[in-house]
């Protein structure tokens, strides 16, 4: 392939959306948060829909929202308290109304601040950033990791949250600037080192962004955004044989994460040249 071809190629794929792969990097918003709410787990229990405990209302959340969004709200009802709350809103953006799921937690994050929880808090509110992303409000993401930060400023997740948040909103310094810090707290997120990663290659420092790959995916093999940032370096490079496994092993293995989208429309830019 010539260097016009090439040129052409990486053209079309930059097409593809950053945000497209971005954001979904964090893991599900139905995960546990244990170490927040097991205190309250078990002092009032849920018997509707075979709740009886924070865990099976989230896990309720995850597979029926419609049904634990009725049935958190009975649990919250009846003195179910921050675990309840928490899980309804899991529950009613599971439903897709991501903006009233962002609100709740948002809502939730500051009662428990008040209460003198404010690391447990973080944690919340930077769900209520992930939600606020993906209802494409990423100035309202941003303003809630400020927050987050306030409360916990030594916590490297966040910074990467506000990351994703500053490449939703193309403002790329920022988010290196998060990242960077991030990086030097110590964080072990090869999610940090792969956003990193993009952000080096749009920049033209394919080296550094190679070297952060590598990172990322010893951090976490597999891990699809590093080897989807991994293909594009090597369509670049004229190693289109590479880029394709890189994103045959996305589609095998990461088939319902978003990046798997991501690699299917860039092999079909692949396969159209």
């Amino acid at each position: 392939m010539g260097i016009l071809m090439v040129h052409h190629l990486m053209q079309q794929i930059s097409k593809i959306p950053v945000i497209q792969w971005c954001l979904p990097v964090k893991p599900a918003i139905f995960m546990l948060v244990y170490a927040t709410f097991t205190p309250f787990s078990h002092s009032v229990t849920a018997q509707s829909q075979g709740i009886s405990d924070y865990a099976s209302c989230t896990e309720l959340a995850a597979k029926a929202p419609s049904i634990a969004t009725q049935a958190a709200a009975d649990w919250r009802d009846n003195g179910g308290g921050f675990a309840a709350r928490h899980c309804l809103a899991l529950a009613i953006r599971g439903s897709g109304q991501y903006r009233v799921a962002a609100s709740r937690l948002e809502s939730l994050a500051r009662d428990m601040a008040a209460d003198g929880q404010p690391e447990q808090a973080a944690e919340i509110i930077a769900q209520a950033a992930l939600i606020w992303t993906e209802a494409n409000e990423p100035v309202l993401a941003v303003n809630l990791l400020n927050d987050a930060l306030t409360w916990s400023p030594e916590k490297p997740s966040l910074l990467v949250d506000r990351a994703h948040a500053h490449i939703a909103r193309n403002q790329m310094d920022l988010a290196l600037k998060d990242l960077d810090e991030a990086i030097i707290q110590g964080t072990e997120d090869a999610d940090a080192f792969a956003l990193r990663a993009l952000i080096r290659r749009q920049a033209g420092d394919t080296d550094e962004a190679y070297a952060d790959i590598a990172r990322a995916l010893t951090l976490e093999p597999g891990q699809p955004n590093a080897l989807l940032e991994r293909a594009r370096i090597r369509i670049q490079v004229q190693d289109l044989a590479g880029a394709r496994r890189d994103l045959a092993v996305v589609l095998q293995h990461h088939a319902d994460d978003p990046a798997a989208e991501t690699a299917r429309q860039i092999l079909q830019q692949l396969e159209a040249e």
